[in-house]
């Protein structure tokens, strides 16, 4: 069986989802299928294994409760060649202190999924659009998304959120509002 592990996110007010969950859906077109994507804008922060869920949320909980909501700027469409095509967002110090902060408090391990990416000073702040795209689709999903994206897009982020992810399945566990 595949293992589970908890990803905390950062959610987007309505209007900033109002503006992106268009573009995952044009994608998604584009490839004349589903695809596979996050299913719902959001900016990744640390990944960690499952099985100490409760302990990581209450963690991070407690280091940033009361933490303000923060302002977000995407200003670029990108690319990681796993096949992940994705709005990138202009790192500020609001947003690179509060992943740090994430990351501290989750404590993932060594073994945690992907970590090698989202450790302090590696992680690439980003919206993921769509995923598994070959790169022989690349080129013509990138000319066809670039116009659609209007740059740079301004983004609000209101809360962090705990998934639960297995199989392909995203289980929501629980959300933190910033405020």
């Amino acid at each position: 069986m595949e293992p589970a592990y908890l990803v905390s996110v950062l959610r987007f007010d309505s209007e900033t989802d109002r503006r992106v969950r268009p573009q995952m859906q044009r994608i998604r077109q584009i490839l004349d299928s589903p695809g596979k994507t996050d299913g719902f804008p959001h900016i990744s922060l640390v990944p960690s294994k499952a099985d100490d869920c409760d302990d990581v949320i209450q963690r991070v909980h407690s280091a940033l409760v009361g933490h303000p909501s923060l302002e977000v700027r995407f200003s670029y469409l990108g690319y990681f060649g796993s096949g992940v095509v994705f709005l990138g967002a202009t790192p500020t110090a609001a947003l690179l202190t509060l992943h740090r902060q994430v990351f501290e408090a989750s404590r993932p391990g060594e073994d945690a999924p992907w970590i090698e990416y989202y450790r302090p000073d590696r992680w690439v702040p980003h919206c993921t659009l769509a995923m598994e795209i070959s790169k022989a689709m690349l080129g013509g999903i990138l000319d066809q998304v670039s116009g659609m994206v209007v740059s740079p897009i301004h983004a609000r982020c209101i809360a962090i959120e705990w998934l639960k992810v297995q199989r392909g399945r995203i289980q929501r566990l629980k959300r933190m509002d910033l405020s």
